[in-house]
């Protein structure tokens, strides 16, 4: 694996658990975490995909741009977009981490009753 992924990785532990743990002890406390947290996702995902345009550019070529275009501005546009992936790439660390928390309180909200039921 490459270093830049093992650091990635180990972000995104660090941050779900971080935020599992504030989210858990908060929500112990009877703070409506779940409200917040999936506002805050909504928001960031919604950011995301907004400073990034929708992803469209995520995986296009020079080819693939207007032909009116000269080719270093085709490769300004498509470094333009990569390092605007590279900068919003922050935003993802806390998405799926908060996404992790919730399934993990719906699991333990929903399903694991169910599977208790369904044993004893």
């Amino acid at each position: 694996m490459k270093p830049e992924k093992k650091k990635l990785a180990l972000r995104l532990l660090l941050h779900t658990v971080i935020l599992a743990v504030i989210y858990f002890l908060l929500a112990d406390r009877g703070l409506p975490m779940h409200i917040l947290y999936i506002g805050l996702g909504a928001v960031l995902a919604l950011v995301y995909v907004i400073y990034n345009r929708g992803l469209a550019w995520k995986n296009a070529t020079e080819e693939m741009l207007p032909s009116n275009m000269t080719q270093e501005e085709k490769r300004a546009f498509l470094q333009a977009h990569r390092d605007r992936l590279l900068r919003s790439e922050w935003m993802l660390t806390l998405i799926f981490p908060i996404v992790v928390t919730l399934i993990l309180d719906y699991a333990y909200l929903f399903l694991l009753p169910y599977l208790e039921n369904l044993v004893g």
